[in-house]
């Protein structure tokens, strides 16, 4: 545990938050690709302007170990291409190797997206941020209900 707590020193103060619903959904954001993404009526919600929109996590200080797999549940109403998580340590910073991406439906309905973060070499350590690139498309509305590490 000496490690994690050397990782923890270096990394920007955060918190061990680890699900995400209702209110604590706020504490997400669309740094880009959203011209109106918001947290509204229990949700977060917004519409694509490009074809690379990018949610983000407040600052975390998550022991990688402890979690296998980021559970997303959210809705489409359109094609969008799949959506990819990425992460960031106390030692590295989100890339396409640290990444996880699955495919997505666009029927309009809640569907649980599961990304195997546990499979990937690079889920380790101190795990800082989290960046969620819902999809790949422009113009998709997309609703985000809850995400959690499991």
């Amino acid at each position: 545990d000496s490690w994690y707590r050397t990782a923890g020193e270096a990394a920007p103060a955060g918190k061990e938050l680890t699900a995400w619903s209702g209110q604590t959904l706020a504490q997400w954001t669309g740094s880009a690709g959203f011209g109106d993404m918001a947290f509204r009526d229990g949700l977060l919600r917004g519409t694509t302007d490009t074809r690379d929109p990018v949610l983000t996590s407040s600052a975390l200080n998550v022991r990688a170990g402890r979690y296998t797999r980021l559970a997303v549940e959210m809705r489409l109403d359109k094609p969008g291409g799949g959506a990819q998580l990425f992460w960031s340590t106390a030692s590295t910073t989100a890339n396409e190797a640290a990444s996880v991406a699955v495919p997505t439906v666009s029927d309009g309905q809640w569907h649980t997206y599961i990304f195997e973060v546990g499979k990937n070499p690079y889920w380790g350590g101190c795990v800082t941020s989290l960046r969620f690139d819902p999809v790949s498309a422009e113009g998709v509305a997309v609703e985000i209900r809850s995400i959690r590490l499991e």
